[in-house]
C-alpha cells in the first residue's frame, strides 16, 4: 500500500516521521500547490469552503502520483467537517479514482481508534517499532509546534529583517529533502539553534496579537497567505492559538487524559453562548479572544474560511467581547480569491490601530 494525505500546516512533518519509521510508503503532495487548488475546485460542490478543495487537491495529486490509499480524518458535529470524509470519497470516486480509505472518526479518536485505522498499513511490524514510530511522531508534532511559535517570537525582534525567514525557508526545504526521521528531527534541532543565534533588537516591546478561528485557515499558510510570516515582519508578535500540537493535545490526548486538555477557553466562551459546543472550534474562538486581553495581547484576528458556519457564529459573539474586554478584534474571511494587495493593507491598518491605541494609553499615563 501506498498512502497519501492532506496538508494542513506542519503536520507534513509529523506524517513523515511517523511513515518513515513505521516503514510505510508515501506520497507526500507538493505544498501550496495553486494548480492542484484549481483543478480541485472545478469539480468541488458549489459554494463549499477552501479547506475542501485544497484537500481535495492534495488528495487528487497524490492519486496521480501513484498513492492507492487515502488516509483523512473528519468527526460528526456542526462544522461541515463533519462531512468530509464522505464527500471526498465520492467526489473522488466520481472523477474515477480507485483507492483504499483509511478514515480517522475524530469524535471517537483515542488509541484504539488510530492504531485500528493504521493496521492496514503496519502488517509485519512490531509492536515496539509501532510504539517508538507513533511516540516519535507525537514529540515531532509538540516540537515543530515550538519551532514555529520560537519564529514568531524571533522574527518581530530581528535586527535584520529576513534573518527569520531565511532559516524557516531552508528548514522547510530541507524537511521535504530529508530521507528518514532521524535527519528531519536532526534538522529541528538545527534549525532552533540558528534561530537563536540570530541578533535580535534590544528593549524591543511588540504588538502582541492572538490568531483564533479555523483551524485549517491558521496552521496553513497557502490559506492565510502566510499571515504569521507577514505580521511578523510588520514588527507583531504573533501568538497562534490553533497549532496542530495544541489541538492533538486537547483533542486527542485530553480524551484520555482529561486533566491535560485546556478547557479555559470553553468556559469563557460560555459567558457569551449557553451551550458548550455549536461547532468546529467556535467555543475555542470566542472563548481564548475573551482571554486574550489578561494574556497580555493588544488584539485579536479571527481567520476562517467563506461559509464556515461555527466561525460565522462565533463572529456574531465578537462585537459583545470587544466591548466588554475593550479589546480590538478583526475578522478575516478567505477564499482561493482573496487578493494579496487588500489583505495585507487590512493587516497593516490594524496594526496601525493598535500601535496608535497604544501610544495613546501611554499619554494618558
Amino acid at each position: 500500500m501506498k498512502v497519501t494525505f492532506p496538508h494542513m500546516g506542519n503536520i507534513y512533518v509529523t506524517a513523515k516521521v511517523i511513515f518513515d519509521r513505521l516503514d510505510i510508503d508515501y506520497v507526500m503532495p507538493t505544498l501550496r500547490n495553486r494548480d492542484a487548488l484549481e483543478k480541485a475546485s472545478a469539480i468541488a460542490p458549489e459554494s463549499i469552503c477552501l479547506p475542501f478543495k485544497i484537500i481535495l487537491g492534495n488528495l487528487m495529486e497524490g492519486l496521480d502520483n501513484g498513492a492507492d490509499t487515502v488516509m483523512f480524518g473528519g468527526g460528526h458535529g456542526r462544522c461541515r467537517l463533519s462531512y468530509f470524509g464522505d464527500l471526498i470519497k465520492e467526489t473522488l470516486e466520481a472523477q474515477g479514482y480507485s483507492f483504499h480509505y483509511l478514515f480517522l472518526d475524530f469524535n471517537h479518536f483515542d488509541f484504539k481508534e488510530f492504531t485500528e485505522t493504521f493496521s492496514p498499513l503496519v502488517q509485519g511490524v512490531g509492536k515496539i517499532q509501532i510504539t517508538r514510530g507513533l511516540l516519535e511522531g507525537l514529540h515531532t508534532a509538540f516540537a515543530v509546534d515550538h519551532l514555529y511559535s520560537l519564529s514568531c517570537r524571533i522574527r518581530c525582534r530581528e535586527v535584520h529583517r529576513g534573518d527569520t525567514d531565511a532559516v524557516m525557508q531552508r528548514f522547510e526545504k530541507a524537511i521535504l529533502c530529508a530521507q528518514n526521521a532521524g535527519l528531519i528531527l536532526a534538522e529541528m534541532r538545527e534549525a532552533k539553534r540558528d534561530l537563536r543565534a540570530i541578533p535580535l533588537k534590544k528593549d524591543f516591546k511588540p504588538l502582541r496579537v492572538m490568531l483564533v478561528g479555523e483551524i485549517f485557515s491558521a496552521c496553513e499558510p497557502f490559506v492565510n497567505l502566510e499571515i504569521e510570516r507577514k505580521l511578523g515582519n510588520m514588527g507583531v508578535d504573533v501568538y497562534n492559538m490553533l497549532g496542530i500540537g495544541s489541538w492533538i493535545r486537547n483533542r486527542f490526548l485530553g480524551s484520555v487524559f482529561p486533566f491535560i486538555a485546556r478547557d479555559d477557553p470553553i468556559k469563557a466562551a460560555q459567558h457569551f453562548f449557553g451551550t458548550d459546543d455549536f461547532g468546529g472550534l467556535g467555543m475555542d474562538t470566542v472563548g481564548n479572544s475573551s482571554l486574550a486581553r489578561k494574556q497580555g495581547m493588544d488584539g485579536v484576528i479571527q481567520i476562517y474560511p467563506m461559509n464556515c458556519m461555527p466561525e460565522i457564529v462565533a463572529e456574531t459573539a465578537m462585537p459583545f467581547v470587544q466591548k466588554e474586554e475593550k479589546l480590538p478584534i478583526m475578522s478575516l474571511v478567505v477564499d482561493e480569491m482573496t487578493g494579496e494587495a487588500g489583505y495585507v493593507t487590512r493587516l497593516e491598518a490594524f496594526t496601525d490601530m493598535l500601535e496608535m491605541r497604544r501610544g495613546a494609553k501611554v499619554i494618558s499615563r
